[in-house]
């Protein structure tokens, strides 16, 4: 059977679908726990099941004030690990569901020393837990054909506060940004545009996603969002498959206690490189998420890297050949 082109990223960040984690308050580009396949792909056919298994781990210890690099005198470091897992099923002939789910560890790390130099203390605080969930419902406007294999499909969807905003040490809640949920409920608008040439085992592809954040309890609102990418895929042969993109992350900055948060928001360049082994309905692919350029508000310790590995698998309920469409939007 032909799979589906995995692109294998994530974000930055969080970006996330899932709901982004943060080093200094909500910063924009800090380690996330995303996985963002389905929200990079066109829809799932009728009757068939993507199924995905990914684990990230992102790392970050550099300060940034707008595009500069900047010292931190706390010395911070932080990193994200998370297992993503994602299902899609096609429910009919143009629209697919997706289901986002992840379980994170968060762990940040603060160096102080005394005025001397002479006393070195390392404090590191670790959360986990489930994270939020996110479903995001999609519907094709335009199917891709053997003649013509483009395609435009679009989407509507919410992120879902599953998980624990409110983990405490010693009776002291950690911050937002090392909990596992936001505890808000976000909107998600969607867009993918496809272009594929199977004779040259080549594709590319384009898309955004909008994220408009929700209030926790808290009154705690994460700045509203927006992921733009795009990207190609190719077939080195039967096997193995090579996928490069260019992704563009903004946020806005949070909002608490009646006021909007320093060191909160701004914009991130990455640029994510990937292969894939595909065999019979199994892919398995390793990919990293590299950023190049920066613009955040105030100061805030920023992504360096993120690395991932990943497996999807493709299920087939209809009974009927595999498809016959090779590209983005086909599984």
């Amino acid at each position: 059977m032909k799979l589906e082109r995995i692109l294998v990223v994530i974000i930055c960040g969080v970006f996330f679908i899932v709901g982004k984690s943060h080093v200094n308050a909500q910063g924009c580009c800090t380690p996330g726990t995303s996985s963002l396949y389905g929200a990079e792909r066109g829809i799932a056919q009728y009757q068939t099941l993507n199924a995905s298994l990914a684990y990230q781990y992102n790392f970050a210890n550099r300060a940034y004030q707008g595009s500069q690099q900047a010292d931190d005198l706390l010395r911070r470091t932080a990193s994200v690990q998370s297992l993503n897992i994602e299902l899609e099923y096609g429910l009919a002939d143009r629209v697919s569901v997706l289901i986002l789910g992840s379980y994170v560890r968060k762990s940040r790390e603060f160096t102080t020393s005394s005025a001397a130099g002479s006393e070195i203390q390392t404090t590191t605080f670790n959360t986990n837990g489930v994270g939020d969930l996110t479903l995001l419902s999609k519907y094709a406007l335009i199917q891709p054909t053997i003649s013509s294999p483009f395609g435009v499909s679009v989407g509507l969807g919410a992120k879902l506060p599953t998980g624990s905003y409110t983990q405490e040490l010693e009776g002291a809640r950690y911050p937002i940004d090392l909990q596992p949920g936001t505890g808000g409920a976000d909107l998600l608008g969607w867009v993918f545009v496809s272009r594929s040439y199977p004779a040259q085992q080549l594709s590319f592809y384009g898309s955004f996603l909008y994220r408009y954040g929700g209030s926790n309890p808290d009154g705690y609102k994460i700045g509203n969002e927006w992921v733009a990418s795009l990207g190609a895929e190719y077939s080195i042969n039967e096997w193995f498959q090579l996928s490069l993109q260019l992704r563009g992350r903004g946020a806005s900055e949070d909002f608490a206690s009646g006021r909007f948060l320093p060191s909160t928001g701004g914009q991130m360049y990455a640029v994510l490189p990937g292969i894939i082994y595909r065999e019979g309905i199994v892919a398995v692919g390793i990919y990293s998420l590299l950023p190049f350029y920066r613009n955040l508000s105030g100061t805030q310790v920023s992504l360096n890297y993120l690395v991932g590995i990943g497996t999807q698998c493709f299920f087939d309920f209809r009974g009927s050949p595999e498809p016959q469409v090779d590209g983005k939007n086909s599984e």
